[in-house]
């Protein structure tokens, strides 16, 4: 078999296809919801998860509490539409959901944050989901904890 170098270049740039591909920060390639019996303190809980496709704008929202957040959200997605993809959940306590959807591009997006409506302060903050392969959050009381899973 001869060496042909523009077979050589094609598998190369399949090879380098499949790294860029196979290594987006952002994804987290399943994720998992828990919420226990008393989470919220009995109440269901607003939450989104928010893809974020400019460097910028993630620190600024990083910065936002679940209520600031919830309380803008409609103003910075009308500002922002080109660079923001919301998936939008109601979780009741008691409930699991196996395979949670992801926002559309959060594939291509640099940061997947989790904003949450908690009663608690403790709960309000936002969190960076980038960087987990299999990710499960947990509801409870007062706050929810994001656990890397098998």
């Amino acid at each position: 078999m001869r060496f042909d170098p523009r077979l050589w270049r094609l598998r190369n740039l399949h090879l380098i296809m499949l790294l860029v591909v196979g290594c987006s920060v952002a994804e987290p390639h399943a994720i998992r919801i828990e919420s226990m019996a008393d989470s919220n303190q009995s109440s269901a809980i607003a939450v989104d998860l928010v893809a974020v496709n400019d460097p910028v704008l993630t620190s600024e929202l990083k910065s936002l509490s679940g209520p600031d957040w919830f309380e803008r959200r409609a103003e910075l997605l009308a500002a922002h539409a080109d660079r923001l993809s919301v998936v939008s959940l109601q979780i009741v306590p008691a409930y699991v959901v196996t395979e949670v959807e992801r926002p559309s591009w959060h594939r291509s997006a640099e940061t997947v944050l989790l904003f949450a409506n908690y009663l608690s302060p403790a709960g309000q903050h936002a969190s960076v989901l980038t960087g987990y392969k299999q990710l499960l959050i947990r509801f409870e009381r007062d706050s929810y904890q994001l656990i890397e899973s098998d």
